[in-house]
């Protein structure tokens, strides 16, 4: 499993990127999701999601959507597409990341409080 090669086995493990087996990830990758984790103040990943967290990650751009909770209980959500709309996701309220899914695939992500609006 992808997950087992990051500090953060126990949160990673549950998403799709850390289940993968096919190879190795790169370090850089590896190194990424570890400063994301850390960052982040990231405590878990969210297998069970509320309609307002789903709701925002509806649209023709996002792919590879990955959902965690920080220290505080605070929704982070993760999209990892292949191609670069840095204005679609701006526009929107999210930031661009270092890459965590792949190499050639952006990442930007975005914190959502308990029960609001993302920020």
């Amino acid at each position: 499993m992808y997950s087992q090669f990051t500090d953060y086995h126990k949160i990673y493990q549950q998403s799709h990127w850390g289940k993968m087996k096919d190879s190795k990830p790169s370090e850089i990758i590896i190194k990424n999701r570890n400063k994301f984790a850390n960052d982040c103040d990231i405590k878990k990943y969210c297998n069970i999601k509320p309609k307002y967290i789903i709701d925002e990650t509806k649209g023709t751009h996002f792919d590879h959507n990955e959902y965690y909770t920080d220290k505080n209980g605070e929704f982070v959500i993760v999209s990892n597409p292949y191609d670069e709309h840095d204005d679609f996701f701006f526009e929107k309220g999210w930031r661009k990341y270092e890459p965590m899914y792949h190499e050639d695939c952006m990442t930007y992500i975005k914190k959502v409080g308990k029960g609001k609006k993302g920020k």
